[in-house]
């Protein structure tokens, strides 16, 4: 992805990077957030950010796969996409997808709850 892409990109609606919760901007921006599954214990929320910056070619605003609390690696994370447009394009090209030799699933966040109902 070129510099310029990237540029673009982060013009787009992209929320303040605050420390006020680790994850309230994914609830502040639901329609955006993609809950990833599957997730190998060794990736970290730059690996991450990284795939699907490279994969989607856009600038991706947050990820995270850390307990920030807890500092413990989790076997799932959020991603935070440039605008809603973006989320059926990247559940269609990665949702199971290999990352790092596991089949990734991606949900949409507003539907989290649906998947322990």
């Amino acid at each position: 992805m070129n510099q310029e892409g990237a540029g673009k990109n982060q013009q787009l609606k992209q929320p303040h990077d605050t420390r006020e919760g680790h994850m309230s901007v994914f609830s502040r921006f639901p329609a955006r957030t993609l809950f990833v599954r599957d997730l190998p214990y060794s990736c970290t929320s730059q690996d991450l950010k990284n795939y699907f910056s490279e994969e989607l070619g856009v600038y991706i605003a947050r990820a995270l796969v850390c307990d920030n609390r807890q500092q413990k690696p989790l076997h799932f994370g959020y991603v935070l996409l440039p605008d809603e447009e973006m989320v059926p394009v990247a559940v269609q090209k990665l949702n199971g997808c290999r990352f790092r030799g596991r089949d990734i699933r991606l949900v949409l966040h507003h539907l989290i709850g649906a998947l322990w109902s």
